[in-house]
C-alpha cells in the first residue's frame, strides 16, 4: 500500500534541522511504497529537494520575532499558515504530516483527522507551547538521546510514551575520506601545517570567541598552527557578532593565522582539510559536524556536553586500548581545549586510530540510511495501529 508523507518546515535557509530533513527525504525515496512531499518556503531546502526530484508545495516564511512591527508580522503569518497548508494537504492528500520542529508543527494546530510526527532536533521548547505541540503529536521524534532525556524530564508518563529515539545521521557516501592536499587547495587554506577548524553558523551561543582563544594559545606553542572558522550568518542577524570575532582575532595577534570562511555549502570537501576539528558549544542537542567530521576521519575536540559526548563516549563499545574518536574536554575552558589539540597533533598516529574509528561508529551508527529504515517503519507501525484502533471501534459500536 501506498504511503504519501508530507514533511513540513517553516524554514528554507539551510541549519542542521534542514540539512537533516534533505538527506532523510532523498534517503526515503528508496522506498517504493512511499511518497514524499514537502511543504516550505521557497529557498535554499527548497531548491535542493526540487533538485533530488522531490515535490515541494511552497508556503510563506515564518521567522519569529519577539516584539514590535516583528512580532505582529510572525503572529499574522502563523494564522495565515493553516489555511495554506490545508490547501495543500486537499491537494496531495497525506496519509501522515511530518513536521520538522516546533513552528512548523504549530501549523498544523487545526488538522486533527491525519496523524502528525512531531521531528524535536532542539533541547530547549517553550513550555506553554511544547504542551500545545505535544497534544497535537500522534509521535514525536527526539533527534538524540540528550533530547530525550530532557523530554523526560519535563513531559507526563502519557507524553513519553509517543516519544521515538531516532538519532540524527548523515549521508556516509558524500561525507568520505579525501585527500588533505586536495581539500587545502579548493579553499586556499596553506600546506604542510596543523589546521584546526570549527564549522557552525556564526551564533553567539556556538562560542566562537572561545575557540580564537584557544587558538592563541595553541599559536603560542606551535607558531605555524592555522585555523578555519567556517560557516554563515544564517539569517543575517549576526553580521555584529561576525565583526567581533574579526576584532577579536586580530587583538589576539592570530588574525593572519585565522582564515574565515562564511559561505561553505560543500562542508564535505572542507573537513578533509583539518588536522582536528574543534567543536566548543555546551547544550548542542546533537552536533551533526562531529559525525561529518568523524565521517571524514578528521578526529574531534569538543565539549563534554549533550550530543557531542553521545556521539564520542556514549554510543558503542570501542576495541580494548583504543582511543575513542575524539577528546571530550570536561572543563569546557580554553586550555583545556588547547591542550588536547596540542596532544594531537603531536601524535599522528593516535589522530589515525581516532580517525579509522571515528569512520566506523557513523557508518554503524549514523547513517542517514538506518534513519530512513527506521522512519519507514515508524511510518508503517504508526498507520496500522491506527486502522487497527479504528477496526476495534468499528467493532464495539
Amino acid at each position: 500500500m501506498l504511503m504519501k508523507i508530507l514533511w513540513v518546515d517553516v524554514v528554507s535557509e539551510m541549519g542542521g534541522a534542514q540539512y537533516s530533513l534533505l538527506d532523510a527525504c532523498r534517503s526515503l525515496t528508496s522506498y517504493p511504497d512511499l511518497e514524499i512531499a514537502v511543504a516550505l518556503p521557497p529557498g535554499p531546502l527548497f531548491s535542493c529537494l526540487s533538485d533530488a526530484g522531490i515535490t515541494c508545495f511552497p508556503i510563506e516564511p515564518i521567522r519569529a520575532r519577539r516584539s514590535g512591527t516583528g512580532l505582529f508580522s510572525t503572529l499574522v503569518k502563523f494564522f495565515r499558515a493553516p489555511s495554506s497548508i490545508r490547501k495543500i494537504i486537499r491537494d496531495f492528500h497525506p496519509d501522515i504530516l511530518h513536521a520538522n520542529g516546533l513552528p512548523s508543527l504549530l501549523t498544523l494546530r487545526k488538522e486533527r483527522k491525519i496523524p502528525i510526527f512531531w521531528h524535536i532536533r532542539d533541547l530547549r521548547q517553550p513550555y506553554p507551547l511544547f504542551r500545545e505541540g505535544a497534544f497535537l503529536a500522534t509521535r514525536i521524534i527526539a533527534a538524540s538521546q540528550a533530547i530525550e532525556e530532557h523530554l523526560a524530564e519535563n513531559v507526563s508518563s502519557k507524553t513519553f510514551s509517543r516519544i521515538k529515539l531516532l538519532r540524527n545521521g548523515i549521508d556516509t557516501e558524500r561525507y568520505i575520506p579525501r585527500d588533505e592536499r586536495e581539500a587545502r587547495d579548493c579553499f586556499g587554506l596553506p600546506q604542510g601545517v596543523p589546521l584546526i577548524g570549527m564549522v557552525a553558523h556564526f551564533i553567539p551561543w556556538k562560542r566562537h570567541d572561545l575557540f580564537l582563544e584557544t587558538a592563541a594559545l595553541i599559536h603560542s606553542r606551535i607558531p605555524d598552527a592555522h585555523f578555519v572558522l567556517a560557516g554563515q550568518d544564517l539569517f543575517h542577524e549576526n553580521a555584529k557578532y561576525l565583526d567581533t570575532l574579526k576584532k577579536q582575532a586580530e587583538t589576539l595577534g592570530i588574525a593572519d593565522r585565522v582564515h574565515f570562511i562564511e559561505d561553505c555549502q560543500a562542508t564535505e570537501t572542507l573537513f578533509p582539510a583539518f588536522t582536528v576539528l574543534l567543536h566548543p558549544p555546551i547544550g548542542e542537542p546533537f552536533g551533526r559536524v562531529i559525525c561529518e567530521s568523524l565521517a571524514c576521519q578528521i578526529p574531534v575536540v569538543a565539549a563534554a556536553s549533550a550530543g557531542p559526548e553521545e556521539i564520542i563516549a556514549g554510543t558503542t563499545k570501542l576495541p580494548e586500548n583504543k582511543p575513542l574518536p575524539g577528546i571530550l574536554c570536561e572543563r569546557k575552558s580554553a586550555d583545556d581545549f588547547a591542550n588536547a589539540v596540542c596532544k594531537l597533533i603531536a601524535e599522528p598516529q593516535t589522530r589515525t586510530q581516532m580517525g579509522t574509528i571515528g569512520r566506523q561508529l557513523v557508518c554503524e551508527r549514523y547513517s542517514i540510511s538506518r534513519v530512513a529504515k527506521e522512519l519507514h517503519t515508524l511510518y508503517q507501525t504508526t498507520l496500522h495501529e491506527i486502522a487497527e484502533d479504528l477496526r476495534r471501534a468499528t467493532i464495539d459500536t
